[in-house]
Formats: structure tokens, C-alpha cells, sequence
């Protein structure tokens, strides 16, 4: 399972670089996993500019975002991954509970995660 979810990470951080700077909403599970991975700085950061020869931030939504948003950047997210992929080359953890991964109270209550602002490292 985890070889799996961090498969569907990179595939959406590939997203994410491919995407023409759209903003892009990662589901719980694939958030939990990126998190772990930017901790891992060295590699994070390495793997940024060896793939997309950028630095693709994690960017906390606030709450109020989140209610703006209504769901658009999921809806962007699963349509930009099925284009890519095929919906049949995606697993659960591209299923979204109700909203986008969330830090909870550990990004200041946010509720919501973008992926945006790919900028050179």
C-alpha cells in the first residue's frame, strides 16, 4: 500500500508540473504522503528539479479558500489525472472523502491544499 500511495504521489506532483500552472487539489491520502516526502528535503527537492527542473510548493488553503472554491480544484485534479492517466490507471487513493487533503490544526486550521506556484529552483 505504501509503494502504491507513493506511486499516486508522484504521479500527481507529474501533474502538478505538467499542468501549466493550474492550481491542483491532492485527495487526504495523497496530501498525508507528500507531506512525508518534503520532510525528506534533500530528495524532495532533488526529485523536483531532476523531474520538472522546478520546485513544485505545498501551499495551505485557508478555510474561506476552501468554501470559495466549491470543489473546482478536485474537479480540475480528477479531470487533469484522468486526461493523463486513464480513470482505469487510478487507485482509491485518487478518491476524494469531501474535500481536498487537509493539514487539519496542523496548518492552521486549513482545511485544503493547493499545489501551486512551480517556480525555478
Amino acid at each position: 500500500k505504501a509503494n502504491d500511495l507513493f506511486e499516486d504521489t508522484k504521479k500527481f506532483l507529474f501533474l502538478c508540473g505538467a499542468s501549466n500552472n493550474a492550481i491542483l487539489a491532492p485527495t487526504e491520502e495523497i496530501d498525508e504522503c507528500w507531506h512525508h516526502f518534503i520532510l525528506y528535503t534533500e530528495d524532495y527537492a532533488l526529485f523536483c528539479h531532476q523531474f520538472f527542473n522546478a520546485y513544485i510548493h505545498h501551499s495551505p488553503m485557508t478555510p474561506e479558500e476552501v468554501r470559495l472554491d466549491n470543489g473546482r480544484m478536485m474537479r480540475r485534479t480528477e479531470a487533469t489525472a484522468n486526461a493523463f492517466f486513464g480513470s482505469d490507471n487510478l487507485s482509491a487513493n485518487w478518491v476524494y472523502s469531501s474535500q481536498p487533503g487537509s493539514c487539519g490544526s496542523k496548518c492552521g486550521g486549513s482545511s485544503g491544499i493547493a499545489a501551486k506556484n512551480v517556480s525555478s529552483l
